[in-house]
C-alpha cells in the first residue's frame, strides 16, 4: 500500500516537471519582427562578402507591401560582410526585423563567385546551423546573382519562387539538374568529387515589362558542372539530357523528339511509359570498360511522317530512330566531359566503387584518370506500345 503510494507521489512529481518544462514559448518568434527569408543570393566582391535576400513580411495578410525596390509583397536587401555570417548580421542595419530562414529554399551563386572562390563558404555558412535548410537548391547564374531577384516574377509571388517553378518544371524535360546543398555536398565528397547544378540566365525579350513572357526574364541554360566545390565549365540543356540518361534520371512521361528516317526532318515525338537502365562496371589490369542497356517503353504523341505506321517494318524503323537519337545524345555527353572538361558527371564513380571497393581508397584524381581512358558500350532498345488515334501523318498537299 505504502509502495503504491509512493508510486503515485513519483509519477505526479514526473507529470509535474514535465508540464513545466513543456508550457511556455521561450523562443518565439512574433509575426510582426521576423522576415522570412525565401532565397538568397551571392556575388563576387574582392574586398568582402556580398549577399542579397528576397524576404516576405508574414504579418502581412495581402501582398502589397513596397519592398526597397519597389516590388510588391516582397522586400529585397544587399549587405557585405567580412564572412557570410557577418553579412547577415549587417540585415539588421538595414530591416528592424529578425531574419528567419528556415523557409529559405534557394540558393544563387554568380559564375564569377563560382569560379573564383566556389560555393565552399556558401554551403558551409547553410550546413552548420540547423535552422537553414539543407534541402535549399542551389543554382548558379550567367551574370551577377542578384540580377535575377530584381527581375519582376511573371507568375509567381516573388523571384524567388519563380526560379524555383521553373527548375522544378524545366527538370522534367531531362535537360536540368535539380540539387539540393546535401546532394551537392554528398556528391563533392564522393570518389568523382564532380557535382551539377543549375544554370541560369536572364534572357531580355523586349516590351513591357509587366507582361508575361516579355521584358526581362529567367531562363534555364542547362548545367552548372563543379569540381571540389569550384565551377569548371558548363552543359548546354542538350548535353545535360545526355548525362541525365547514364545518371538515371530520365523519369516516366519524358518526351523524346527525333526524324524517323536518317537524315530526315524530325518528325516523331514519343512519351515515355518506363525507363529501365541497367549499368554494370568493369575494372581490367588493362583498363575500364562501363557497359549501359537502356529499356524504354512508350507512345507515340505526334507523328508527321507519310508512313502507314499499321506497317511493321515503318513501326520498327520508328523504334530504332528513336534508339538512335537517345545513344547521340549520350554519345555527345560523353565526348564532352571525357575530351572537355575532363570529369565524371555521370556518377560511374559510386557504380565502381559498390562493386570494386578498392575504388574507395583511389584519390579523385586517380579516379579521374581511369575515367579519361574509360570505354563506353551503348546498348539501347525502344519498344513502342501504341501509337494514338491516328495510324498516319496528316496529308500533305
Amino acid at each position: 500500500m505504502r509502495s503504491a503510494k509512493r508510486k503515485a507521489i513519483i509519477m505526479l512529481l514526473i507529470i509535474q516537471i514535465f508540464s513545466c518544462l513543456l508550457t511556455g514559448c521561450w523562443d518565439r518568434q512574433e509575426l510582426n519582427e521576423i522576415n522570412i527569408i525565401m532565397g538568397v543570393a551571392q556575388d563576387f566582391d574582392e574586398s568582402a562578402k556580398q549577399i542579397t535576400i528576397v524576404g516576405i513580411d508574414p504579418s502581412q495578410k495581402q501582398a502589397g507591401k513596397e519592398g526597397s525596390k519597389g516590388t510588391s509583397g516582397y522586400s529585397i536587401y544587399s549587405v557585405k560582410g567580412k564572412n557570410l555570417f557577418d553579412a547577415e548580421k549587417n540585415l539588421a542595419l538595414l530591416t528592424p526585423r529578425n531574419e528567419f530562414w528556415s523557409h529559405c529554399d534557394l540558393i544563387l551563386v554568380s559564375k564569377e563567385q563560382a569560379q573564383k572562390e566556389g560555393v565552399r563558404d556558401m554551403l558551409g555558412f547553410f550546413s552548420r546551423d540547423y535552422s537553414r535548410r539543407s534541402t535549399a537548391t542551389l543554382i548558379v547564374t550567367e551574370g551577377r546573382a542578384d540580377e535575377m531577384f530584381f527581375s519582376t516574377p511573371s507568375e509567381s509571388q516573388n523571384p524567388a519562387q519563380e526560379i524555383l517553378d521553373i527548375q522544378r518544371f524545366v527538370g522534367k524535360s531531362g535537360k536540368a539538374i535539380n540539387k539540393s546543398i546535401y546532394e551537392f555536398m554528398a556528391e563533392t565528397e564522393a570518389v568523382t568529387g564532380v557535382s551539377l547544378v543549375g544554370f541560369y540566365t536572364i534572357k531580355d525579350f523586349g516590351g513591357d515589362p509587366n507582361i508575361s513572357g516579355r521584358g526581362k526574364e529567367k531562363q534555364a541554360q542547362g548545367t552548372a558542372v563543379f569540381k571540389d566545390y569550384k565551377l569548371i565549365g558548363q552543359l548546354t540543356p542538350e548535353e545535360t539530357l545526355g548525362v541525365n540518361w547514364l545518371r538515371e534520371d530520365i523519369l516516366p512521361g519524358f518526351a523524346i523528339t527525333f526524324p524517323s528516317q536518317k537524315n530526315g526532318p524530325v518528325d516523331v515525338s514519343l512519351v515515355t511509359d518506363s525507363v529501365k537502365t541497367k549499368i554494370e562496371p568493369f575494372l581490367t589490369a588493362t583498363g575500364s570498360i562501363v557497359k549501359v542497356e537502356i529499356a524504354v517503353t512508350g507512345k507515340i504523341i505526334e507523328y508527321d511522317g507519310q508512313e502507314n505506321l499499321m506497317d511493321e517494318k515503318v513501326f520498327k524503323a520508328i523504334e530504332q530512330a528513336c534508339s538512335e537519337q537517345i545513344k547521340r545524345d549520350i554519345s555527345i555527353s560523353w565526348e564532352k566531359c571525357q575530351q572537355e572538361l575532363e570529369v565524371d558527371a555521370f556518377r560511374l564513380g559510386d557504380k565502381f566503387s559498390n562493386k570494386y571497393k578498392t575504388v574507395l581508397e583511389l584519390s579523385q584524381q586517380e579516379w579521374q584518370e581511369i575515367f579519361l581512358d574509360m570505354k563506353l558500350e551503348l546498348n539501347v532498345k525502344t519498344t513502342i506500345r501504341g501509337s494514338g488515334l491516328r495510324r498516319e501523318g496528316p496529308k500533305r498537299g
